[in-house]
């Protein structure tokens, strides 16, 4: 489990079986973001887009929404949107 979700489930901002849910989406993106094969710069861009993706699916789901695939293409979506906005800020 991400470190993330551990935080919100220790605080109890979500039950078990949100935990479960957050997390096995959490998983599904992160493992469809490894699929694409793209290389990260560093250990700590890996590290910080994981954290990326945790935060959007916890944001998504403390806003109710606690559908599994519907949270991993909301996250994946997001990510795409960013590299988008990053692109066209460095003019590529």
């Amino acid at each position: 489990m991400h470190r993330l979700f551990e935080i919100y489930a220790n605080a109890g901002v979500f039950d078990p079986e949100q935990v479960r849910t957050v997390t096995a989406a959490f998983d599904q993106t992160w493992q469809a973001v490894q699929d694409t094969g793209t290389p990260f710069a560093s250990d700590g861009v890996a590290e910080a887009t994981r954290d990326v993706v945790a935060l959007r699916i916890i944001a998504m789901a403390r806003l109710g929404e606690l559908d599994c695939v519907r949270l991993h293409e909301g996250a994946l979506r997001y990510l795409a949107e960013m590299k988008e906005t990053a692109s066209h800020t460095r003019g590529d």
